[in-house]
């Protein structure tokens, strides 16, 4: 699957859970509406910056939101 795609399911639960609209969302990251649906549609990927920004809004680490796998040493 297109890896653009599984991140925007993923940024999507993360907002549902939490019951936040793409409105709120996308001011709460101070992007336009359109950005929130485009990352949940797999049409585009947040940034660096944004998904910091995410790291405050959804109160979770950058990998708890995209839920990367962590290497074992």
């Amino acid at each position: 699957m297109n890896e653009y795609i599984d991140i925007g399911k993923r940024l999507r639960e993360n907002r549902d859970k939490l019951g936040m609209t793409q409105g709120y969302l996308a001011a709460i990251l101070h992007v336009d509406v359109h950005t929130i649906a485009n990352w949940e549609h797999g049409r585009s990927v947040p940034s660096a910056f944004d998904l910091i920004e995410m790291r405050t809004a959804f109160h979770e680490s950058i990998e708890e939101i995209l839920r990367l796998e962590k290497e074992e040493p």
